[in-house]
């Protein structure tokens, strides 16, 4: 039960907390801290799946000192903030192993759907009655700190996004897709937890809107097509997906006909299309990322050398407008950036090994909640990684453990249905018999 608090505290109030000087110290970043100590200390707890445990472990350990080269070569450039966001993009990872080692993964399970639910259901309180009406400092966010003003959640047209208690909607639309994914297979459990997996898939998807994170629809869009792959997609998930679309496509519809007629406002449209027409530069992040090319091809083939495989100390993401793991490549090294996106896809790959095409269901949320890496810094704060390993240590364990995975009554149609076939052809058919047989044998 120890355990099941705390993973509730750190999905639902990951930003309670107070201030230590200028950091923020949070229910998550100790429990990072913690997990991390508890890991290497006690080396001889090994975790549930041996294997799959070493094939993580491997490409962590590269990642790891990849990162603190970087930090000894720029150590000139090393401030509190800098080491704080090294000790969590270091140790957060470390909860893949948590992940593996749960004892009854259906509890956790359940506890991410009712997690995903209370996030979702208090952004759309939020949006209904207010961001700092609906507030209570130092459990929904850092005490000391004012929620608007000290974050970026209000748009360039003006509308305030609900970050839940997430402090930011960009980290909100993180966890709750996570959720979204959770919500998708636990529909495939053999439990009584579908009715929850329901209510916490839609109240992601609610809150998802509401945080008005544009990162989240990009992620989305980028996961679907990738899952949409041939050698990816399920033989199962063509009618589904294509139900959701026309879903969404007659939702969206709706909103713009309902402009179009009556001429009112809404704040959706306003923030996806409006402020994206507006300013296609996806608020200064594709002038950061040219600029940092151009300085790249300025500089000397030493100078040049130095900052791919070390990184530059000095940049900074806010000031240089430059985002996601681009952003780690240019301050740690591109070494450092494609350890991470190794990291990342490891779960993936041991999914799909366990599971087959079947797998892209389990990883799917994984696959949305990480795409939003490639163009937002949501990963830098915590616990955003730790929740995203936590629940990918889960997934491969659930894959791994078949007899919990039910196949649907669509997986049984098709499966009944190639048997049908195979017996079909494989049973002898006397008519084609005769046919086959020479003119003398048939008269013999």
């Amino acid at each position: 039960m120890l355990i099941v608090a705390l993973w509730v505290l750190t999905m639902v109030f990951p930003k309670a907390g107070f201030y230590w000087g200028e950091i923020p110290v949070t229910i998550a970043s100790i429990v990072v801290i913690i997990y991390a100590s508890w890991h290497f200390v006690m080396p001889g707890s090994p975790p549930k799946f041996a294997e799959e445990s070493r094939q993580f472990t491997r490409v962590h350990l590269v990642f790891v000192w990849l990162i603190a080269v970087s930090l000894l070569v720029n150590l000139d450039e090393l401030t509190p903030i800098d080491a704080t966001t090294w000790v969590l993009i270091g140790a957060s990872p470390l909860a893949f192993h948590a992940g593996l080692r749960v004892t009854d993964p259906k509890r956790i399970l359940v506890v991410i759907l009712v997690s995903t639910a209370a996030v979702g259901m208090y952004a759309v309180v939020q949006n209904v009655f207010g961001v700092e009406e609906t507030a209570i400092p130092g459990l929904t966010h850092v005490a000391g700190e004012d929620l608007i003003e000290d974050n970026p959640i209000r748009t360039p047209s003006g509308t305030l996004k609900s970050p839940s208690t997430y402090h930011n909607g960009n980290l909100a639309a993180t966890f709750m897709l996570l959720g979204l994914g959770v919500a998708m297979f636990a529909t495939r459990l053999v439990s009584r937890c579908r009715m929850i997996a329901v209510v916490a898939g839609l109240s992601a998807v609610a809150g998802v809107a509401v945080s008005l994170s544009r990162s989240a629809v990009f992620a989305v869009a980028l996961a679907t097509l990738v899952a949409m792959l041939p050698r990816l997609r399920p033989r199962w998930v063509g009618r589904r997906i294509a139900a959701g679309a026309s879903v969404l496509c007659i939702a969206a519809g709706s909103l713009v006909v309902g402009q179009i007629l009556f001429g009112t406002e809404n704040f959706l449209i306003e923030r996806f299309v409006g402020d994206a027409v507006q300013d296609p530069t996806a608020a200064g992040r594709t002038g950061g990322v040219q600029r940092w090319f151009g300085g790249l091809g300025e500089q000397d083939p030493g100078e040049f050398v130095i900052t791919v495989v070390v990184g530059d100390g000095s940049v900074h993401r806010a000031d240089d407008k430059l985002e996601g793991v681009l952003w780690l490549g240019a301050k740690y090294g591109f070494g450092a950036m494609l350890a991470f996106l190794t990291l990342v896809l490891v779960p993936a790959r041991q999914i799909r090994a366990a599971l087959g095409s079947s797998g892209t269901v389990v990883w799917f949320g994984l696959a949305a909640s990480a795409a939003m890496w490639l163009v937002d810094n949501a990963f830098l704060f915590p616990p955003t990684l730790m929740n995203w390993f936590l629940v990918a240590g889960l997934s491969v364990q659930l894959s791994r453990s078949k007899e919990l995975i039910a196949p649907t009554q669509l997986d049984n149609f098709v499966t009944q249905r190639r048997q049908k076939a195979v017996t079909h052809i494989s049973e002898p058919d006397p008519q084609l018999d005769g046919l086959l047989k020479t003119p003398g044998q048939a008269h013999s």
